[in-house]
């Protein structure tokens, strides 16, 4: 054997002190009944570096029923007859209060009841959901009550134990199995060890770090289902988290030389080299297994190649417990962080699995998840460059030596060792360890599970304290998102005066502890309002809605929220005065796990889907948010005479939806104007130029539009002139012309531009509920839903859309070349409903009046259908007084304080202001764009741009804008020399069209997702029977909808084809030359865009695989990576900078750029004659080679 096996300490003469690491919990038979049985096993290891396992028995889950107040102890057996469940082993009655809305400290009866199993209590909570039951004469359904409460987590809030914490076990009160190896001990038995020596430490952690590298027979992608396709080499590193001890090792089939400071361990087949590797785990015995993009092949692989060695029974026995096979789980996991997952999950128990591709894809946005990649850009260490070629080469039969075998093992080894460096760099074990603790949940969830799991369980450990009990909500629909809190931003342009960033410290949790918001002081039910005694705080949180919490009772979340902060306070304390580096790094990642916890909690009252919603909470959140920053704006305006800059408008003929006396009604904007009397508005946007003819009108009766958050008052109508471009943006479910400065609103409420939107942008919609009636409304109305309705009027095709929806149809919007506005319904109500941009056009120039709604929250619904716009309602801090006079930042920053602190005096404790840096100078392209010098010191700026949402930091552009925007930003922000910043655009603008630019400058990326709307599922392999082996790789293909369309006016054919995303196109290209090396979902597809000789061909079918252009000398596009890459972040610079004008020229009077348009035009004109050409052959062929002009002479 080449490796020491970890020393192992079974006897118990001592008390058992350790560090739980993974838990796992199941039902069991009972040797003595028979029965299902629940018990716990915990793992861990001691503070001399020692593994434990330990049996948790006796522990019972239950869960709670509501019942009547006058029920007494007979009712308890009635009870356990109906239910009828013989895994109950005890119901007993109790008294709590309701934890969802105030009840003013109402007491509830309820029972408790008490399984033997999992299983049981499951059983349980089916039949309590589905029936009702008949008991004493009387029919009852009973609420419940904490049944989605994992068991797990019930046990460690009963024995206030923390799930990555230090626990202890008397002697005495624990025994050893000798035939499992573990020892045994009542739940009662395990108790918190949490002095001050052990808090803050991680014991010995043993980590393995592997990596494998497989072989196919015939140079595809490895299949672990093929026979002769297998697993070369297993490289695995064991390194000790305290004693730092590390081992290379490096499994390999067939023969090797030796590899620096590597145990290089050689096998004759690959079956005795998998029985090893399994050995090799059981006795070296790590708690945590770590590798990169391990769910997605790795493991996989491993254990399906065992499967088809017939090994199986032998090699998935590699658990901490021995009786306990490893099982291999396909989990799907789909999210905004990290994206879509495809894993094979194994669940070798008491080894905790961390993929670390899945840690990076949550945390970091970047370019490519490669491991190369990604090593380069966070440690500055790549690996080898070995090509699958070489690696299959290396074992094959003919062309096969020792020496090759030895350069992959090097590289196998590198790639592993990459993977340690990347997981300490990043502290993933203190960090997940510590999030663990602070979310009383176990470590597995933090990497399979989802966020509202770590906010529930932390909740559920309060309320049990404070004598609560959670109700088990029905499931509700989501009614689409609430109106978020506004951010503060500036208007466009380049400000050569600092600009001040005025924050909030932890706003909405601020908001929750100063209003003392909870579940437990939400007034719900107006009986509880205005009792004597109780003192309420009631926010608006729109113009329906104001919700009242109670102020002298304490509430559970607030008080989580300020036991969280003061726990973080003291944290950064002791990490400021740590001088061991790894302390430090575990306290930083303490400190930095309560902040995500504090965050996560708004976030969960207002999660429709979750276990606890409760809107009521997360608006008035965001309801306060706006009423700070509104507070913010007034105090900054009047007491500091800051600038204050707004937003942009629509055309005068865009429809809106509005409310008078309770009917709704659709009007004209232009038109809502001139119902009441206007008068002159100088102050809109008094700082902005190029407006003009500014006025308003203020209605005299009341009138309600639609907006975000539902109908609010219109408190005026504004108009000007301008002269700006327009832009007509239209979904499924909504079109509207738009100036190029309007904020549309994004999925998640935040502001975009037009001109900042693509193809597939999802755009935020909302419209008023109707009842579904189709038979009601659709004899009433004597309209036709049973063809598209076409019209050239705005208003009428708002008319239809709104009574389409109104009787229960399904609504699409089109428009066509005609002019017209088509309009098209379905039965389904969720046909084409998608919320995503299908087409921007460019209006053109508008010279006309240009009109804006002023609403509570600023928003409101415009156009044809549900869209919703916005105006701009917020600024930036900009102070009147100067630079000093020696360029620093001095005077500016003791104002920039006082006035944080004189703002945050005006708030309720704890809210509070802080002063966080000043922006100097800052280019601001719109919300949430902008570059500067960053100045967090008065003497001296930070020394890099900084940059947010623009090309300079985003990764859907090509590494080439990136290095076009540095080396023009560079003289431009540190020299304030723009004829330098100029000049270097004007050079690389040549250098990309003479084809001076390397490829891998020009490679872009995309994730490939698991589902397009238009794509349909094209699995690359076959079982043997024929029928696609729906578990192997697959890729969404593009497909086409041909549809027959008619209209009021005529009837006509059109062709409706699905955009075909760059990247879903080439990879079919990649799948037609090699199915299983084809990207597969979630990962991310390079490409570059090709000249194909067709100027005119559309964008995806112009896309290649960057290895393949290099290897086939194929020429790049040049002109469409001028045209779709460089051109918008050079515009968006220098029309702020130069002017719309001078920028144009700067990037088309290029002699290089006139030389490419001209090679275009030739190449335009020839493919114009070979189409001609294809067309009379084709013309030829169909009429027997009859010549056309027999037609005409």
């Amino acid at each position: 054997m080449s490796w020491e096996a970890r020393i192992k300490d079974l006897t118990f003469d001592k008390d058992l002190i350790f560090q739980t690491l993974d838990w796992y919990c199941d039902d069991f038979e009972d040797p003595d009944t028979g029965y299902p049985v629940y018990k716990i096993y915990v793992f861990g290891v001691s503070d001399t570096g020692i593994p434990v396992t330990v049996c948790i028995n006796d522990f019972h889950p239950f869960f709670f029923i509501e019942v009547p107040i006058t029920w007494n102890s007979s009712c308890i057996w009635s009870v356990k007859e109906a239910l009828n469940n013989r895994s109950i082993k005890s119901i007993e009655f109790l008294e709590r209060k309701r934890y969802y809305g105030f009840e003013n400290n109402k007491i509830r009866k309820f029972l408790k009841l008490s399984f033997y199993s999992s299983k049981g209590m499951r059983g349980a909570k089916y039949q309590l959901e589905k029936k009702s039951y008949q008991i004493g004469g009387k029919e009852f359904c009973f609420p419940m009550y904490e049944s989605n409460i994992d068991p797990i987590l019930r046990f460690t809030h009963l024995r206030d134990i923390l799930t990555c914490g230090w626990v202890k076990i008397n002697q005495g009160d624990y025994q050893l199995d000798e035939s499992e190896s573990y020892f045994e001990c009542n739940w009662k038995k395990v108790n918190p060890w949490n002095q001050n020596e052990f808090a803050n430490k991680i014991s010995d952690v043993r980590i393995l770090y592997f990596d494998i590298e497989a072989c196919s027979e015939d140079g595809s992608f490895p299949n672990a289902l093929k026979k002769n396709d297998r697993v070369t080499q297993i490289c695995a590193i064991l390194k000790d988290t305290v004693s730092k001890k590390t081992t290379k090792y490096l499994f390999n089939l067939g023969t090797c030389d030796s590899v620096e400071d590597t145990i290089v361990m050689q096998y004759a087949s690959e079956k005795k080299m998998l029985c090893a590797y399994k050995n090799f785990i059981n006795d070296t015995d790590p708690d945590v297994i770590v590798g990169y993009n391990i769910f997605g092949f790795d493991n996989g692989f491993l254990f399906e190649r065992a499967k088809v060695l017939e090994i199986e029974d032998l090699f998935n026995y590699q658990s901490k417990l021995i009786s306990k096979r490893t099982e291999i789980e396909k989990k799907v996991l789909n999210n905004q962080q990290s994206g879509f997952n495809d894993w094979k999950m194994t669940k070798i128990y008491g080894r905790t699995h961390i993929d670390l591709l899945q840690v990076i894809k949550k945390d970091f946005k970047l370019e490519s998840y490669k491991l190369n990649y990604v090593g380069e850009h966070f440690v500055g260490e790549g690996k080898d460059d070995v090509s699958p070629k070489e690696i299959f080469e290396a074992w094959d039969r003919t062309l096969g030596t020792r020496e090759k075998r030895t350069i992959v093992g090097k590289y196998c080894v590198q790639d592993t060792n990459l993977c340690l460096l990347l997981f300490e760099k990043f502290a993933v074990l203190p960090n997940h360890v510590e999030m663990a603790k602070v979310t009383r949940v176990p470590l597995e969830y933090l990497i399979t599970r989802g966020q509202s799991i770590k906010v529930f369980s932390q909740i559920a450990y309060e309320t049990r304290k404070a004598g609560y009990l959670i109700p088990v909500l029905p499931k509700v629909e989501s009614e689409g998102k609430f109106q978020g809190a506004t951010v503060l931003e500036a208007h466009i342009g380049h400000y050569t005066r600092p600009v001040c960033g005025l924050d909030f410290a932890s706003l909405y949790p601020s908001i929750m502890i100063a209003h003392n918001m909870c579940y437990s002081t939400v007034v719900l039910d107006q009986r509880y309002m205005n009792i004597s005694g109780v003192e309420y705080s009631t926010i608006k949180c729109n113009d329906e809605l104001s919700v009242s919490f109670v102020q002298n009772q304490p509430g559970v979340l607030s008080g989580i929220l300020q036991s969280l902060w003061k726990n973080r306070k003291v944290t950064k304390k002791e990490m400021n005065a740590a001088t061991d580096p790894f302390v430090k790094t575990v306290l930083n990642a303490k400190q930095l796990a309560i902040k995500v916890s504090m965050n996560s909690i708004y976030g969960f009252t207002g999660a429709t889907v979750g276990a606890l919603p409760c809107l009521e909470i997360s608006q008035s959140v965001t309801g306060c948010g706006r009423l700070m920053i509104e507070q913010t704006q007034y105090h900054a305006k009047n007491m500091f005479q800051c600038e204050i800059v707004y937003g942009d408008s629509v055309t005068g003929d865009t429809p809106v939806l509005i409310r008078k006396n309770g009917k709704i009604d659709i009007i004209e904007i232009q038109n809502l104007f001139n119902i009441f009397n206007k008068k002159p508005f100088p102050q809109f946007k008094a700082g902005e130029k190029g407006l003009y003819e500014k006025e308003q009108s203020e209605p005299s009766t009341q009138l309600e539009v639609w907006t975000a958050s539902g109908w609010s008052p219109l408190k005026r109508t504004i108009r000007h002139r301008c002269e700006k471009q327009m832009y007509r943006v239209m979904t499924d479910t909504g079109l509207v012309d738009v100036t190029e400065d309007h904020s549309l609103l994004d999925a998640n409420l935040e502001q975009v531009k037009p001109s900042d939107t693509i193809i597939g942008t999802e755009l935020f919609h909302t419209y008023p509920a109707f009842f579904n009636n189709i038979e009601q409304y659709g004899t009433e109305l004597d309209i036709s839903f049973d063809r598209p309705l076409g019209t050239t009027s705005k208003i009428e095709a708002s008319w239809y859309y709104l009574l389409g929806r109104r009787s229960g149809y399904g609504v699409c919007i089109r428009s066509n070349t005609l002019g017209e506005y088509v309009i098209k319904f379905n039965v389904k109500t969720n046909w084409n409903n998608s919320k995503h941009i299908k087409s921007i056009i460019n209006l053109g120039t508008c010279n006309d009046y240009v009109y804006d709604l002023e609403t509570a929250d600023g928003t409101f619904q415009a156009g044809i259908g549900q869209m919703i716009v916005k105006n701009t309602d917020s600024c930036y801090v900009i102070f009147p007084e100067p630079v000093d006079s020696d360029g620093t930042l001095t005077t500016l920053f003791k104002v920039a304080e006082n006035a944080a602190k004189k703002i945050s005096e005006t708030f309720k404790k704890p809210i509070e202001l802080e002063f966080e840096k000043f922006m100097y100078p800052l280019i601001l392209v719109a919300k949430k764009r902008y570059m500067y010098l960053e100045w967090t010191d008065p003497q001296k700026h930070n020394g890099e741009i900084e940059a947010k949402g623009v090309e300079l930091v985003r990764r859907d552009n090509c590494p080439y804008v990136k290095e076009t925007l540095d080396a023009v930003l560079t003289p431009i922000m540190f020299e304030n020399n723009l004829a330098k910043g100029k000049e270097q655009a004007e050079i690389h603008i040549d250098r990309l069209l003479n084809g001076e630019v390397p490829i891998k400058k020009l490679i872009l990326s995309k994730t490939l997702k698991n589902e397009y709307k238009g794509f349909q599922k094209k699995y690359s392999q076959r079982l043997p029977d024929g029928r696609p082996d729906t578990n192997g790789p697959y890729i969404w293909m593009h497909t086409k909808e041909i549809k027959e369309n008619k209209v009021k006016t005529g009837e006509y054919e059109t062709i409706e084809e699905v955009p075909c995303m760059a990247h879903v196109a080439l990879v079919e290209k990649m799948i037609s030359r090699d199915p299983n090396s084809a990207p597969k979902p979630g990962d991310r597809v390079p490409f570059v865009y090709i000249n194909i000789k067709n100027p005119n061909a559309l964008s995806w079918k112009k896309t290649e695989d960057p290895q393949y252009v290099i290897e086939n000398n194929i020429p790049i596009d040049t002109l469409y990576y001028l045209d779709h890459q460089l051109k918008n972040p050079l515009k968006t610079i220098f029309d702020i900078l130069l002017g719309e004008l001078k920028c144009k020229e700067m990037i088309y009077n290029r002699k290089s750029y006139i030389k490419a348009k001209k090679e275009e035009k030739e190449q335009i004109e020839i493919q114009k004659r070979i189409d001609a050409k294809i067309k009379g052959d084709e013309y030829r062929i169909k009429n027997n080679n009859k010549d056309i002009r027999t037609f005409f002479f």
